[in-house]
């Protein structure tokens, strides 16, 4: 009877722990995504993605 509670509540503990490193892992994941589209994006829109900035702030 005790046993089956303590395996209960350590097989809970393991799908918890399994559940919160998905949900870290697809963060991660969409977060390369996102970054690397976004990379993508401002090197096709024409070049390299500070120098607009970069030069409007320093009025060149």
């Amino acid at each position: 009877m005790e046993t089956d509670r303590a395996k209960e509540r350590v097989t809970d503990r393991v799908s918890r722990r399994l559940r919160t490193d998905e949900t870290i892992m697809v963060f991660l994941l969409l977060r390369v995504i996102l970054t690397r589209d976004g990379a993508a994006r401002r090197l096709s829109a024409g070049g390299a993605p500070h120098a607009p900035t970069r030069a409007r702030h320093y009025g060149e």
